[in-house]
């Protein structure tokens, strides 16, 4: 059904296989380190992860827990096919420009997520970062819903893979291995709004600091 928390995870089943078949195409293998983390942790919590680009579709669908969903921008709402696909999988869309709009989502999505027990996916640098030195500094949605719901954050951190994909040109110039690693889960119980700054900043710096590990 349209709409439908678990049309996410039905989406994964339907493309993994396809993920597969062009694997050998591709000539990409995805090492993950801490799944088990994704499990353990009980719904619902907010997932935060760093956006390198839309090659990073490739590893997240295979880690994508159930009943879990994307936070988006509206204005991806109205991008033909892709607008309609997001939210046929329930895909949550805020209003930047709006900060009314936005408080109002927010508030409806954290009595959903309590109430439904599912799981947020939020892309905080708010864009692609095609800045392979770093993070981009992290927007503070997410954070702010995670402590008003009093719910964990479980980063993920996607490795940089510009050893091996031309961004500019949107392609593969040799076969690669994409590394995700799957963090510690962060409590915010007791958290209050003043510390959402401090939270936001110190996720990234442990995001970064896992970015910049060299993974053997």
């Amino acid at each position: 059904m349209p709409g439908n928390i678990n049309n996410y995870f039905n989406a994964k089943y339907c493309g993994v296989p396809l993920l597969w078949l062009i694997s050998p195409i591709l000539q990409l293998s995805v090492r993950i380190r801490g799944l088990e983390k994704l499990y353990k942790c009980q719904s619902p919590y907010i997932i935060v992860c760093n956006h390198q680009s839309s090659l990073d579709v490739y590893p997240l669908f295979r880690i994508l827990p159930p009943r879990t969903v994307a936070l988006a921008k509206k204005a991806l709402l109205y991008v033909p096919v892709f607008g309609q696909a997001a939210w046929l999988i329930h895909t949550v869309f805020i209003d930047r420009r709006n900060l009314d709009t936005t408080l109002q989502t927010f508030e409806k999505v954290i009595t959903d997520m309590k109430k439904n027990k599912f799981n947020l996916w939020v892309f905080p640098e708010g864009t692609r970062n095609y800045n392979h030195d770093g993070l981009l500094p992290f927007k503070k949605g997410a954070f702010h819903l995670a402590v008003r719901a009093q719910i964990p954050i479980i980063p993920i951190v996607i490795a940089p893979y510009n050893d091996f994909y031309i961004y500019n040109e949107k392609k593969l110039n040799r076969v690669g291995d994409m590394y995700i690693t799957v963090m510690d889960p962060i409590d915010t119980k007791n958290f209050s709004s003043d510390d959402v700054a401090r939270l936001t900043e110190e996720t990234r710096q442990k995001m970064l600091k896992v970015r910049n590990e060299k993974i053997e």
